[in-house]
């Protein structure tokens, strides 16, 4: 499906130090999202997941930016459901 649809990938290069502290908070995240659906509904990306309701499956960009999230690379503030595909 990615080949037929004339995307493209979008890379972001995040600098920052790769402590102990965050790769154990890094695998405490994948351990609460692990079997959490892949998702490529577009319908429920944009709705957005809160703490009290948290995703109930991600994309592959909204996994990544609430791990960096989590591991405090991106700020509390950024909202892992605004990561999509292309953005």
């Amino acid at each position: 499906a990615y080949k037929l649809s004339c995307s493209e990938i979008a890379v972001r290069r995040f600098r920052f130090e790769r402590t102990p502290l965050l790769r154990e908070e890094a695998v405490r995240f994948s351990h609460d999202v692990r079997g959490l659906p892949y998702n490529w509904n577009v319908i429920e990306m944009v709705t957005t997941s809160t703490e009290e309701r948290p995703a109930k499956a991600m994309f592959c960009s909204q996994l990544a930016a609430a791990m960096l999230r989590k591991i405090g690379v991106l700020p509390s503030t950024v909202i892992p459901d605004n990561f999509l595909p292309g953005t």
